[in-house]
C-alpha cells in the first residue's frame, strides 16, 4: 500500500512539474487582476488611481476580491449594478479538477494495471489514487496562496486575514463588519474551505471517470460549481468554497462546520463507490462491467 502511494506521489506530484509553473502563474494573474481591481477602488474612495498606495489592502482583500466568488444582487446594498459571474474562482475551482481528471484513466488504459496487479487489491489501488487526487488539490492551494502572499509583501499589503472594511463595501456593495470575524474564521473561510471542497469534487470526478469519459466527468463538475454561483443553496458544495458567502463575512450563514462535515460526507462516498465500482470492473475489456 505504501509502496503504491509513494508511486503514485512521485509520478502524480513530484515528476510533472510543469504544472507548479502554471499555479505559480495563475497566482500572478490574480494579483494583477487586482491590481487593476484596485485602481478602480482607489478612483472610487479617494477620487484619484494615484492614491492607490493609500488604501489599506491586505492578504484578506485580495482573495475576496479575486477568488472571493460573488454575492447575488439581492443581498447587496442598494445602488449595485446587478450580478456577475465569478470567473476568477470559477478558474480556481475547475483547474486543479482538470489537473487530478485523468489520473485513473491513465493508470487504468497503461502501466498502471501492472502496479495494480502488484498490489493484489483493488481497493488499494483505489484508496491510492484518493490519496494522490486530494494531496494534489492541496498542494495546489498552497502554492497558489503562496504566491499571493509573497505578491503581498512585496507590494506592501497587510498580511492578514481580515479584509478592510471600506475596500469590502466599496467591492461587494454589502456590509461586512470585523470585529465579528476572528483571523481564524477567516483563515478558515479565505483558504481551507475552498480547498476541503475542491478535493471532495475532485474525489467526485475521479469516481464519475469510472462510468464516462474524463470530458464529460469534467463537465458535470463544471456544471455543479456554476450552479453553486446561481443557487445559494448547502445542495450546492460550491458556497461553502465562496469566501464571500462564508458565515464570517455574514451575508450569509454558511458555516465551516456544516461544510467540512457536507465535504466530508461527499469525499468518503465518492471513495466507497469509486471502491465498490473497481472491485465489478472488468479490467481486461477496458474497464467496462
Amino acid at each position: 500500500m505504501f509502496k503504491a502511494i509513494r508511486y503514485d506521489l512521485r509520478f502524480g506530484i513530484y515528476e510533472p512539474r510543469r504544472q507548479y509553473l502554471f499555479i505559480i502563474l495563475l497566482g500572478l494573474f490574480v494579483f494583477v487582476c487586482l491590481l487593476f481591481d484596485a485602481v478602480h477602488l482607489s478612483v472610487l474612495l479617494t477620487g484619484s488611481p494615484g492614491n492607490l498606495w493609500t488604501l489599506p489592502f491586505s492578504f484578506g482583500d485580495v482573495i475576496l476580491i479575486e477568488l472571493g466568488s460573488s454575492i447575488p444582487a439581492a443581498q447587496q446594498s442598494a445602488g449595485t449594478t446587478g450580478f456577475s459571474f465569478p470567473t476568477i474562482w470559477f478558474l480556481s475551482c475547475i483547474i486543479p479538477c482538470y489537473l487530478t481528471l485523468n489520473y485513473t484513466v491513465h493508470d487504468l488504459s497503461g502501466g498502471g494495471i501492472q502496479v495494480l496487479t502488484r498490489l493484489q487489491s483493488r481497493r488499494r489501488w483505489w484508496v491510492s489514487k484518493c490519496i494522490l487526487s486530494t494531496t494534489a488539490v492541496m498542494l495546489y492551494y498552497i502554492v497558489l496562496y503562496a504566491v499571493i502572499a509573497i505578491l503581498c509583501l512585496v507590494f506592501r499589503f497587510r498580511l492578514s486575514f481580515l479584509p478592510d472594511e471600506t475596500i469590502f463595501s466599496a467591492e461587494f456593495n454589502a456590509i461586512f463588519l470585523p470585529a465579528e470575524a476572528s483571523s481564524l474564521q477567516m483563515f478558515s473561510a479565505l483558504c481551507l474551505m475552498p480547498c476541503i471542497v475542491t478535493a471532495a469534487l475532485s474525489l467526485v470526478q475521479m469516481t464519475l471517470t469510472l462510468w464516462m469519459k474524463p470530458v464529460f466527468a469534467y463537465l458535470v463538475i463544471c456544471a455543479y460549481l456554476a450552479g453553486g454561483v446561481v443557487f445559494v443553496s448547502p445542495f450546492f458544495l460550491a458556497n461553502y468554497a465562496m469566501p464571500v458567502r462564508s458565515s464570517a463575512v455574514g451575508v450569509y450563514q454558511f458555516d465551516f462546520v456544516p461544510g467540512l462535515i457536507s465535504s466530508t460526507v461527499v469525499a468518503l462516498a465518492a471513495v466507497g463507490i469509486g471502491m465498490r465500482r473497481i472491485d465489478n470492473m472488468d479490467l481486461l475489456q477496458g474497464g467496462k462491467g
